[in-house]
């Protein structure tokens, strides 16, 4: 991985592939002849340059299942390279397998069974060519003898299995919001200028707004701003507001090396029939170190509390889990950096991983697409959100101290932790006014110690002989930050609060006190707790008052995730020995006690086959480039978030019998929006007889929580009993996150059953749109 390379080189003749991020595996297919493959996978090099090796240093590999798609490839380089023994390497991408090495005459190095299998295949290919009119032994292929014997193996295993009576993990989702951040800053600029407009022509396409994100369009905007600023230098045409906002626009295109990272963009809005342009900087946002080392270490605890094992260690079972391919893993990330980042973080302490987080986000983390709409989008809510942020200002505004019965009419969901908050508040006008003061006290010690603190050669990044912080940020831009909050805060001519900008005062605040100690900000102490007490009501209000409201903002806001989630629980509660196949039915072929799931699983055969077999060659194997769900069951929206074409370990090939057990897992990771609706849904979402999830306890406990943190978590587990009837159970898990720069709170049980039809139910109701009379119910 080469991070500072992020330009085409013409020196001399390179070839350029794209790169498809695999989920951190590679897949090696062996061919004995056009019938017959064997697939093993090994952990792919690229993830983070490690090779796992065995104790005779040979690289580890695992059996895996190839798709029927991909058993017509081998087929077709089979006989395209006219070679009978040979190998070659897939990539498995967007549901599509790709083909990049085809290698003749190769050998699995470590299988006896492979072997066996291809002694027979061998052997009848030899007699197939010294006696091309003999008969074969039975009439029976070696092919048939190979898939009878892998049939009956297979149904002795689960059977073994399933008889043991024992409970096993089955699947994991967790849903988590992303680490400690820097806060997120917006600049905005009207101009005229030729250099800019000219960004226009050259990167829009006529039809409105141009984003400007990739490397070469910032590095283009950043020569526009440069020889603005050297053009124009004492020029009366460039007002002194417009000269301060390109300087800082400057300054941030500046810092970072070569535009790494994905944490800022310009957007250009034309104007006034394009002779004007409206420019929107923005930038912050990112993960900082505290945020890196949080998301690692909750990885650690994830590992620790959802995959114990009593006989063994934490970090030997679910390293060994995930390296033998018995970890079904997938993980989604919104489009936002941070939470891109988080998500990688999270994986790199999770699973041990050694190395830089880019190329473990780019193997890694699913993200764009699908993943987008259900992990960022909140578009649906947006006329609700509105009405409530509405009712929530004119609370706000009240310049008297509330009765005790206005206070339970402000806090209809009767939430402990907003009723103690808006009780702390007294007069909430007086206490936004308080606000305001410190915000100014705030700018004044920042211009202090800007005053105060010598200036010394600074990096070639900043281009100014000034103070840079800790974090990288200068004091004039930390300053520039709270005048900008100030000002969008407290309107002096209307004498009018933003109680939109509550969530940034809290958050700046709370970010100057974490990581900006060295600087001894005065009264900053107070600031926090002031600012804290004030967000503990408004933030968890903005999405929904009532708990009806509450729930139906949380439904509009999720629902695609709680589709998803859904989908995730019913593929995990099947059988064991259902994984990766058809799904059981009164079909059997051939045997009558040979249940078609078996089959399929040796031979890579299905209904779907049957068709494969009766087209021509010529049109064979693209009927599968994105295989159907055939282990969920829900909307054809929901099979679109994630390609069936997945790493399963191939239980043929397995001699350890502790190895059949796959447990299946599931990471999202997103922002602060969705974990509110989330967890309001949890809370106020009811079965169908009209009970919670939640016990009492459970919901005081929520009710008790005024914060969503950073890593704040939510993890569902079902596990397999190993009983006839009740043979599924789950449980959730819930964790308020971290607020002050501490790790993440521990994982704690909020909800458990014994019926996995109760929790596939509730997330069926919902994750369908919401009625009309759904606040109804929740009447006070």
């Amino acid at each position: 991985f080469f991070p500072d390379i992020d330009r085409v080189r013409r020196d001399a003749p390179y070839i350029y592939e794209e790169f498809l991020p695999t989920d951190g595996t590679d897949v090696k297919v062996y061919t004995v002849g056009p019938d017959y493959a064997h697939a093993e996978a090994r952990k792919a090099p690229t993830l983070d340059g490690v090779v796992e090796r065995d104790d005779y240093g040979k690289e580890v590999r695992f059996p895996v299942i190839l798709y029927p798609h991909e058993k017509e490839i081998a087929r077709r380089v089979c006989l395209a390279f006219q070679q009978t023994v040979c190998g070659f390497d897939i990539l498995r991408y967007n549901g599509r397998s790709f083909v990049c090495d085809v290698n003749g005459w190769s050998f699995v190095k470590n299988s006896e069974r492979y072997y066996d299998d291809c002694s027979q295949i061998l052997r009848e290919c030899f007699l197939a060519a010294m006696i091309p009119n003999g008969r074969r032994d039975s009439g029976i292929s070696a092919m048939e003898r190979i898939q009878g014997r892998m049939v009956r193996d297979l149904m002795e295993r689960t059977q073994s299995h399933f008889g043991r009576g024992e409970q096993s993990l089955r699947c994991v989702i967790a849903i988590t919001r992303h680490g400690d951040r820097t806060p997120k800053q917006k600049l905005k600029l009207k101009t005229k200028r030729a250099e800019v407009l000219e960004l226009v022509r050259r990167f829009g396409d006529g039809q409105g707004e141009v984003l400007l994100k990739t490397a070469q369009e910032l590095q283009a905007m950043l020569d526009a701003v440069r020889a603005i600023l050297a053009h124009c230098d004492g020029d009366a045409a460039l007002s002194q507001e417009e000269s301060a906002k390109l300087e800082l626009t400057r300054r941030v295109l500046e810092s970072g090396e070569h535009f790494r990272g994905i944490n800022r963009k310009v957007q250009l809005k034309p104007r006034e029939g394009n002779s004007s342009v409206l420019v929107v900087v923005k930038w912050g946002g990112v993960l900082t170190r505290l945020g890196i080392a949080q998301a690692e270490a909750f990885g650690k605890t994830v590992r620790a509390k959802c995959f114990e094992d009593a006989e063994k260690s934490e970090d030997e079972v679910l390293l060994q889990l995930h390296s033998s391919l018995r970890h079904d893993l997938k993980i989604y990330s919104s489009s936002e950096g941070r939470v891109q980042q988080t998500a990688a973080a999270f994986a790199k302490g999770m699973l041990g991983l050694e190395g830089e987080l880019q190329p473990i986000s780019a193997s890694l983390v699913r993200k764009g697409g699908q993943a987008s709409k259900m992990l960022d989008d909140v578009s649906r809510a947006a006329g609700k959100l509105a009405e409530c942020r509405a009712r929530l200002r004119s609370v706000m505004l009240r310049s008297t101290e509330l009765t005790a019965e206005e206070q339970r009419a402000a806090v209809p969901s009767g939430a402990a932790s907003l009723l103690s908050a808006l009780s702390g508040m007294g007069s909430p006008r007086e206490r936004l006014e308080e606000l305001n003061t410190l915000i100014q006290r705030h700018v004044h010690a920042v211009r202090a110690v800007s005053a105060s603190t010598p200036k010394g050669p600074q990096p070639d990044v900043v281009g100014r002989n000034e103070h840079v912080t800790s974090t990288g940020e200068t004091i004039p831009a930390m300053a520039h930050r709270w005048e900008k909050l100030a000002k969008d805060f407290y309107s002096p001519d209307e004498d009018e609060f933003d109680i939109s900008k509550v969530p940034d005062i809290y958050d700046n605040v709370r970010y100057d006190f974490l990581h900006h100690s060295e600087l001894e900000l005065s009264g900053i102490e107070e600031f926090l707790e002031t600012a804290k007490l004030i967000a503990d009501y408004v933030m968890p209000q903005e999405y929904g008052m009532s708990r009806g409201e509450k729930l139906t903002i949380g439904r509009l806001v999720c629902h695609r995730l709680l589709r998803k989630l859904r989908a995730d629980v019913l593929a995990a509660a099947r059988p064991l020995g259902e994984l990766g196949f058809a799904t059981p039915s009164q079909e059997y072929c051939g045997d009558e006690q040979t249940p078609s799931w078996a089959v399929e699983a040796a031979t890579g055969t299905s209904v779907e086959d049957s068709f494969l077999a009766s087209c021509s060659p010529e049109n064979r194997g693209f009927h599968y480039e994105r295989r159907s769900s055939r282990n969920s069951t829900g909307s054809s929206e929901d099979n679109d978030y994630e390609s069936e074409v997945s790493n399963r370990l191939n239980l043929l090939y397995v001699t350890d019998p502790e190895q059949i057990n796959e447990i299946r897992a599931r990471l999202y990771f997103t922002c602060e929006s969705h974990m509110h609706s989330l967890v309001n849904v949890l809370r106020y979402g009811l079965t169908e007889d009209g009970a919670s999830l939640l016990e009492p306890e459970a919901q005081r406990r929520l009710a008790s929580i005024a914060e969503l943190g950073f890593l704040s978590s939510i993890v569902v587990r079902v596990f397999e009993t190993g009983e006839e009837e009740q043979r599924f159970r789950w449980e959730i898990l819930f964790s308020p996150g971290a607020s002050d720069g501490s790790e993440s709170s521990p994982l704690e049980e909020i909800a458990r059953g014994d019926d996995v039809e109760t929790l596939v139910n509730v997330l069926s109701t919902i994750s369908d749109d919401p009625p009309n009379d759904t606040e109804s119910k929740y009447q006070e």
